[in-house]
């Protein structure tokens, strides 16, 4: 049987400048107590963000309700690349 529950999600769009080919890490994250914070993504395999100048994606963060952030971490979903 299915469990349902509720999730937080917070959704965050990076934007490259008239330059382009700058990087974020997307794979962790570090929360206020410097613990490092897992991203789970589909099949295991972050994203490669766009990279041409001007152009955006956006990326959401699921945690389940209840959960720890630093123990249960987070599931990343690409909401959208390559915007602009």
């Amino acid at each position: 049987m299915w469990e349902i529950r509720k999730a937080i999600v917070r959704a965050v769009l990076f934007t490259q400048d008239n330059t382009g080919g700058r990087m974020v890490g997307i794979d962790t994250f570090v929360d206020e107590s410097s613990t490092t914070v897992p991203v789970y993504w589909p099949s295991g395999v972050a994203p490669i963000m766009s990279n041409l100048p001007n152009k955006s994606d956006i990326y959401s963060f699921k945690i389940m309700d209840g959960d720890g952030l630093s123990g249960a971490g987070l599931f990343g979903v690409v909401t959208g690349q390559n915007f602009g």
